[in-house]
């Protein structure tokens, strides 16, 4: 016999950040709680918590990602315009400038997160 889970309270429409799963918004002697069917379970408070962490956490990835493209695109535009490749010389500082500058926005957007976590 296959039992269906029993679902607490209603969809919020919110992911779990520790497992992504659905998070239920249950209402509990006032004050309202969040839990997945995992049985992951957060505050309000908890819950932003958790996002900044997350968030946090995927923005440092693709900060440190670009600094990576970074090297890696300068590398190529320098071996380009070794073999005297102009044209694909000039695509990889593009990708360079492109993800510099992507970096310079993803780190200013992490110190303004961690500003508001404080």
């Amino acid at each position: 016999m296959v039992r269906e889970p029993i679902q607490l309270g209603r969809p919020s429409h919110l992911s779990c950040p520790q497992c992504g799963g659905v998070l239920n918004e249950v209402l509990d002697e006032g004050s309202t709680r969040f839990r997945c069917q995992i049985g992951h379970a957060f505050s309000a408070e908890a819950l932003s918590a958790a996002q900044n962490e997350e968030l946090e956490r995927a923005m440092e990835s693709a900060l440190r990602m670009h600094r990576e493209r970074v090297v890696l695109f300068r590398r190529m535009q320098e071996k380009s315009e070794a073999q005297a490749m102009p044209h694909a010389a000039a695509r990889w500082r593009t990708g360079a400038d492109e993800s510099a500058h992507a970096a310079k926005v993803i780190g200013e957007a992490i110190a303004n997160l961690r500003k508001l976590s404080t």
